[in-house]
């Protein structure tokens, strides 16, 4: 007959990851949020209420997606009111989101980043998130925990998958990457308007006049694991 288990099981972490950055910038980044599995049904329902508010206020619905770029470039309206002018209310649905995600219970948030080189965007974002598996894999490792990635997009781009396997055999980042569309899960959209935020806190640029680099500091910065942005 099998035993039953005399200790408690270990830990287990989740991380939300998406990218940001352009070859134009010379920047690309990396933001995830992480957070203990007990914690994520009462942030997802503080999440919610949040998208409640926002149909309330603007007739924009749970199930559309809110992307940051979109929202700041006053595009793709995600509102059920044809008069709703994106350029007008989107910084305003970024700035409640991130006040949103900023009030989750047992919620953590990252970022790291990279300058492009000579070898050009793509080699510099694999290599970027080839360090930040590392990073993930150490910090379980010091916790005694394990985790899980999950990204938006389809996972077509094997060198994600790539740097899971790169790992030890030790590794406490456990499989590759879960991808899953934007479209369908609130989880990537808070990590797009996060990884947005914080990759404009780099890049120090207004976007339709607005300065929006303190928006990270001042909306999120009070769950930042470093501090602020960390280069890798």
């Amino acid at each position: 007959m099998r035993q039953p288990m005399t200790t408690a099981p270990a830990g287990f972490r989740l991380h939300y990851v998406d990218d940001s950055g352009s070859h134009a910038s010379g920047l690309v980044s990396f933001t995830w949020l992480q957070l203990d599995p007990e914690y994520w049904a009462a942030a997802e329902q503080t999440w919610l209420a949040f998208r409640r508010d926002l149909y309330t206020r603007y007739r924009i619905p749970a199930s559309r997606p809110l992307h940051a770029t979109d929202l700041a470039g006053g595009r793709r309206s995600p509102s059920l009111d044809p008069g709703w002018d994106a350029s007008e209310h989107g910084a305003d649905v970024i700035v409640r989101a991130l006040e949103a995600i900023g009030a989750l219970a047992g919620i953590a948030v990252g970022t790291v980043f990279t300058r492009i080189g000579s070898d050009g965007f793509h080699a510099a974002k694999s290599g970027l998130y080839r360090r930040l598996t590392d990073l993930l894999d150490g910090d379980l490792r010091q916790r005694g925990q394990h985790g899980l990635v999950v990204m938006d997009g389809d996972g077509s781009d094997p060198s994600y998958a790539a740097a899971h396997r790169a790992l030890p055999v030790s590794r406490r980042l456990i499989e590759a990457p879960v991808f899953r569309l934007s479209e369908t899960d609130q989880w990537v959209q808070m990590a797009d308007i996060a990884a947005w935020t914080g990759f404009q806190a780099l890049r120090r640029r207004r976007v339709h006049g607005r300065k929006l680099w303190g928006w990270y500091r001042s909306r999120l910065g009070h769950l930042d694991l470093f501090g602020g942005p960390r280069e890798l």
